[in-house]
């Protein structure tokens, strides 16, 4: 995911919400929304993780 279609899919979300037109006036473009989540899901996949031992460790699960 692109750091700026990130950044422009939460400055849509924190924007005013007041009109549709301001609404639709800052929404990012729909299919670079897509491919960001989409992105990020396969970044969020359990495959593409790693455990954090540390944080087990002090947690004491390990």
């Amino acid at each position: 995911m692109c750091i700026r279609d990130r950044d422009k899919i939460v400055e849509f979300a924190e924007s005013p919400r007041i009109t549709f037109e301001e609404v639709r006036k800052n929404r990012p473009p729909r299919d670079r929304v897509k491919k960001a989540l989409s992105d990020y899901l396969v970044r969020i996949r359990f495959a593409n993780c790693r455990i954090n031992q540390g944080y087990l460790k002090a947690l004491a699960l390990r």
